[in-house]
C-alpha cells in the first residue's frame, strides 16, 4: 500500500443530491463553502452478459471554499502551520515526525518563493505555477473519492462525492509503517484544526486522510 497520511484543506466539494450527504456536509463544511451549482448527468454501469447497459440519472451539488477566505487566510495559515511544526517538533529527540520541513538547505527558500507568489484563489495557472516551483516538496493538490481513500475521507462513502484538496504536509514514511508518526500526525492535526481555529476560519476545514 504506497499511501501517506496528508493534512488537507477541501476547496471544492461535490456530492450526491441526498439529504443524508447534505447534512453531513453541512455539518463539516457549510459555514465556508458557497454553492456552485446542480449538475444533472447520466451514468452507465458496466454492460450485463447480454450486452444490456443499464443507465442512471445521477444529480449532484457543486460547492466551493469562499475566495474572499482563502485569499486572507490560505499563505498566512500554512505560514503558521510550518512554524508550529517547527516549534512542536524541530528540537525534539523523540519527535516522530521525519519532514523535508527540518531541511534548512531547501525549505526556507521555498518558503520564500510561495509568500512571494501572489495569490487570490486556487486557479489553475497558480496550482501549476506553485506545483512546478523550484524546491517544492511540502505543497501539491489532489482530487479524493472515497474509493482511493484508505482512511479519513470526511464524506460518507456510501455515497458518490468528490473533493478537490490541498496537501500542506505528508508524512515521510507510508501509512502505519512507523506508530509514532502516525500517533504525532494526528495529534498535530488535532492541534491545527483547535488552536488553529482561534486565529483562522480556514482551520475548521482541515482534515487528515490517508491515501
Amino acid at each position: 500500500m504506497a499511501a501517506y497520511w496528508h493534512i488537507l484543506l477541501p476547496y471544492r466539494i461535490s456530492f450526491q443530491d441526498e439529504p443524508e450527504m447534505q447534512q453531513a456536509f453541512d455539518k463539516k463544511f457549510g459555514e465556508g463553502f458557497i454553492f456552485e451549482k446542480i449538475h444533472e448527468y447520466e451514468v452507465e454501469a458496466p454492460p450485463l452478459s447480454d450486452g444490456y447497459v443499464m443507465k442512471f440519472q445521477r444529480r449532484e451539488k457543486n460547492y466551493y471554499l469562499d475566495p474572499a477566505l482563502l485569499a486572507k487566510e490560505f499563505k498566512p495559515y500554512y505560514q503558521y502551520l510550518t512554524s508550529e511544526f517547527k516549534a512542536l517538533y524541530e528540537n525534539k529527540e523523540d519527535r516522530g515526525f521525519y519532514s523535508s520541513l527540518f531541511d534548512e538547505k531547501v525549505f526556507p527558500d521555498f518558503l520564500r518563493r510561495f509568500e512571494e507568489l501572489p495569490f487570490e484563489d486556487f486557479t489553475k495557472s497558480y496550482i501549476e505555477v506553485l506545483e512546478k516551483m523550484n524546491g517544492n516538496y511540502f505543497i501539491h493538490f489532489d482530487g479524493l473519492a472515497p474509493m482511493y481513500v484508505y482512511e479519513g475521507y470526511p464524506l460518507p462513502s456510501d455515497s458518490n462525492s468528490e473533493m478537490k484538496v490541498v496537501s500542506l504536509l505528508n508524512s515521510y514514511e507510508k501509512m502505519n509503517v512507523i506508530g509514532e508518526e502516525t500517533a504525532a500526525f494526528f495529534r498535530f492535526g488535532d492541534h491545527l484544526k483547535e488552536k488553529g481555529a482561534e486565529q483562522f476560519k480556514i482551520a475548521r476545514y482541515v482534515f487528515v486522510a490517508g491515501y
